[in-house]
């Protein structure tokens, strides 16, 4: 039988493997398998020449190196040395330069494909009881980052208005979805700390496009508006979040299930600066949303039916 010669990122896949057997670590392994590695770093990182650092090397490194209670440079950099030694390769230099500079060649794109694929393959695996009645249930939540003090990320992400110019650094916002079955991030969007196109709702509706029907999500207050749930509910996904408080309640209106949870009838607001009026003319005068009280707190879902 003809056997074909493996490519050079093959025989770094198998490489990495055997390391990785021998050190009890193996970070990427775990979720994808070498053919997906290879499948995906060709398209994105496509054909380079023969570096010290080359970009499958990097990334494990750098995720390593994350993971690390000790995240200093120096540390991957003597776990490449390390690897090259068990493999018969020349020693290389201990500078961090060269690692660094690594880290900044690695594209973007490679870097959200596979946070996307694996948080993909990690849901696919999770605990099916986290599901209700077969539907999977996913969360949404956001934080904030700070940012490399360069001139380009102050200007993409401005630092805090509470920091005196110059002294602070740019920070980022992050929201991301999360299975909860596996604890996985499913998808993730990033804008700025503040200014236009801030916030965190901004990028929840960023993130609708990696929600799939019949998914319910689970957010918090800040996301029970009108818009949102709208939003979701033509995509077919149901909501459950806390009660924001600036809706008067009032569990003796609407179609009463108990005297702790209704229907409610919630109009349609006034159009919001970032929708066209044409937008604004095609959706509902209002929608029936449920209030429930559990454990002294309110919340409200777009799941309708109290069975």
């Amino acid at each position: 039988m003809h056997r074909t010669k493996p490519t050079h990122l093959q025989r770094q896949l198998q490489q990495l493997r055997q390391q990785h057997a021998q050190t009890g670590q193996d970070t990427l392994g775990e979720v994808l398998a070498a053919p997906e590695l290879e499948h995906i770093f060709l398209e994105e990182a496509g054909h380079h020449r023969q570096r010290l650092y080359p970009p499958l090397v990097t990334l494990r490194l750098f995720i390593d190196q994350i993971l690390c209670g000790e995240q200093a440079c120096q540390v991957a950099v003597s776990q490449r040395l390390a690897a090259r030694v068990m493999q018969g390769h020349a020693q290389c230099s201990l500078s961090t330069g060269p690692y660094c500079k690594a880290r900044k060649r690695l594209s973007l794109k490679l870097l959200q494909r596979l946070c996307r694929h694996v948080g993909a393959q990690m849901q696919s695996r999770g605990d099916v009881q986290c599901s209700w009645k077969g539907r999977s249930i996913k969360l949404f939540d956001a934080t904030t980052v700070s940012m490399p003090d360069t001139a380009l990320n102050q200007q993409a992400w401005p630092q805090s208005a509470r920091q005196a110019p110059g002294l602070g650094f740019p920070v980022a916002r992050i929201g991301a979805l999360i299975s909860l079955s596996s604890g996985g991030v499913i998808d993730y969007a990033i804008g700025p700390m503040q200014g236009k196109d801030s916030g965190e709702q901004t990028l929840l509706r960023q993130l609708l496009g990696s929600l799939s029907e019949h998914d319910i999500l689970l957010a918090d207050a800040l996301h029970s508006t009108w818009w949102a749930l709208h939003m979701l509910s033509q995509r077919g996904v149901a909501v459950v979040m806390p009660h924001d408080g600036r809706r008067k309640l009032d569990f003796t209106q609407g179609t009463i299930h108990s005297s702790t949870d209704h229907l409610a009838w919630w109009p349609r607001p006034k159009r919001a600066a970032w929708m066209s009026k044409e937008q604004y003319a095609q959706m509902p005068q209002g929608m029936w949303v449920r209030e429930v009280q559990v454990g002294g707190r309110v919340l409200m879902t777009t799941l309708l039916d109290p069975c």
